[in-house]
């Protein structure tokens, strides 16, 4: 991270999955395949299709992913 807020651009060698397993297993992160790594500590409103970070930026995300992202948002409040 440049900022705590804007990744870097970088070049992965090897799958996107494995590289970002470390942060998967962490409880305030959450992998959705095959390439969204949303860290759950940002979000400030989940919408149906979009999530707003606490920076104002959106996100949209497939809506089958939806209650998915919710499940581990609460369970990560609830910490």
């Amino acid at each position: 991270m440049d900022d705590n807020t804007k990744c870097k651009s970088c070049t992965i060698r090897g799958s996107f999955a494995e590289s970002v397993h470390p942060l998967d297993t962490n409880d305030s992160f959450i992998f959705l395949e095959p390439s969204l790594l949303i860290n759950l500590m940002n979000i400030k409103v989940l919408g149906k299709d979009n999530i707003v970070f606490e920076s104002e930026e959106k996100m949209y995300f497939p809506k089958t992913k939806h209650d998915r992202i919710e499940a581990r948002w609460k369970e990560y409040l609830r910490i």
